[in-house]
């Protein structure tokens, strides 16, 4: 059984940049690390190909993946009306 998933792609990126398309996890197993596990590989991975960050979108209403994004070290790039477009940048100086 798949209790959490993080979907995206480090190939074919557009400006040497990741993207994560969609981070789940069953309600279930929610607050136990899964996520947080996941997304760390996949900034390992993304990382390992020598790319310039790794991109994301949140809705605005969801604190929890937006408390998750912002521990990790995601940074606000832009806001509009309901979505928040994170960056994480390997190379912190450019944030």
């Amino acid at each position: 059984m798949i209790v959490s998933a993080v979907v995206g792609y480090v190939e074919y990126t557009q400006d040497d940049m990741a993207h994560i398309s969609l981070i789940a996890t069953l309600e279930e197993y929610r607050k136990i690390g899964f996520a947080h596990k996941l997304l760390i590989e996949f900034l390992n991975r993304a990382k390992h190909r020598n790319l310039t960050g790794v991109d994301l979108f949140c809705n605005k209403m969801n604190k929890t993946a937006m408390y998750l994004y912002e521990n990790i070290g995601f940074c606000i790039f832009e806001q509009k009306r309901e979505v928040i477009h994170y960056i994480y940048y390997f190379d912190k100086e450019r944030e």
